[in-house]
């Protein structure tokens, strides 16, 4: 068995078992559950999951850790949105985020959570040279991977034509920018830009970028987080839009 198919941890796994089911393999348990697993064990009786309970060691040897909070899942790979679908319903209230080349793990399954509670509609991932959704990016986002839609694009800038066909205008996180992060314009439909954790995003994608912004540092280091950037962007459209 693949340790990158495993998630554990009960908000983990009782959002993939309420949300995606059907990506769940097998659950397994420790022989006394508590009151809360026996409860989310009787929510997906008759699914066709398999159930097993076990004794502690088998359990920490499923999870790698001891943090398991009692429940372990095997889950088959996750299913990517068509970058189509992700743009088939845009309004005038739409978010979408593209993260250019974004390599570590953590900062995706951050971004996703920062995503999902601004509301985004979706978010959109190179088909190389970038961090894939995994069951660890599950874990770590808490949660909120069930309920956004992510896509990958083959050609990030031709999903920037595309958006630009729509309506939709793309505002880059730049640290060379003129313009700070609240002058820009966050009304109509639009869709944040961040790049990878040491390049940043590419100039062809900032070239075709309709704004580009940047968050001044006042430390020595010059240098944001690429996950504290989106969320940056992402709440002043929210504090725009309130």
């Amino acid at each position: 068995m693949s340790r990158e198919g495993i998630i554990y941890g009960f908000h983990s796994a009782e959002e993939a078992l309420k949300h995606h089911p059907q990506r769940v393999n097998h659950v397994w348990v420790l022989k006394r559950v508590s009151p809360r697993i026996q409860r989310l064990l009787g929510s997906i009786r008759g699914k066709k999951i398999s159930i097993h309970q076990v004794e502690p060691p088998v359990l920490m040897k499923l999870a790698g850790t001891q943090n398991h909070q009692d429940i372990v899942l095997e889950l088959s790979p996750y299913e990517y949105f068509r970058a189509e679908d992700l743009l088939s319903d845009t309004n005038e209230k739409s978010i979408f985020c593209i993260l250019d080349e974004i390599q570590d793990t953590t900062n995706l399954a951050s971004i996703i959570r920062s995503a999902e509670g601004a509301g985004a509609q979706g978010i959109f991932l190179p088909e190389r040279r970038t961090a894939l959704v995994t069951p660890i990016t599950s874990k770590l986002s808490a949660g909120a991977l069930e309920h956004i839609r992510i896509a990958r694009a083959g050609n990030l800038a031709q999903l920037i034509d595309l958006m630009h066909e729509q309506n939709i205008r793309v505002i880059c996180a730049d640290a060379a920018a003129s313009k700070l992060w609240y002058e820009a314009d966050y009304s109509g439909p639009i869709a944040i830009l961040v790049g990878n954790e040491y390049k940043g995003v590419r100039r062809l994608l900032k070239d075709k970028s309709d704004q580009l912004v940047r968050i001044p540092m006042q430390g020595k280091v010059q240098s944001l987080n690429v996950n504290i950037a989106a969320a940056i962007l992402l709440y002043e459209a929210i504090r725009q839009r309130v």
